[in-house]
């Protein structure tokens, strides 16, 4: 005979569920009508702006252990830059840029150091290898 879950198995697995820190925030209005930035990152809230719009990378600098990337998005005319550690943040912050500028939706500050941070490392600046 196989052992079956039991009723009570199933019903926690249920609530851990329904608990889940994936599950995204309820979703407010900003003040022009359009949506609020609950839970999600800046990228994904220009996409189900503006699906599919591209972003490209403008410029890459600094050594290999200490880059700094520029994204670019244009939108409605504009273009929009970021920056950031990775290519990822830069494009996350090109598109906090958009966003507020032309939909007013705001985001809290982004968690982690700030592009300058790596600016005041000694190795970072002017290394040379004799």
């Amino acid at each position: 005979m196989k052992n079956q879950p039991s009723d009570e198995s199933n019903s926690a697995t249920e609530a851990s569920r329904d608990a889940s820190p994936d599950v995204e925030a309820e979703e407010t209005t900003t003040p022009n009508g359009g949506p609020s930035p609950a839970g999600k990152n800046p990228v994904s809230v220009l996409n189900e702006i503006i699906p599919g719009i591209k972003y490209e990378v403008v410029s890459e600098t600094g050594q290999s252990h200490c880059k700094t990337f520029v994204m670019s998005v244009n939108l409605e005319g504009r273009t929009f830059e970021g920056s950031g550690r990775n290519k990822k943040m830069a494009k996350i912050r090109a598109a906090q840029a958009a966003l507020e500028a032309v939909y007013s939706i705001t985001f809290p500050p982004s968690p982690g150091k700030s592009v300058s941070s790596c600016m005041y490392n000694i190795n970072c600046l002017n290394a040379t290898v004799d």
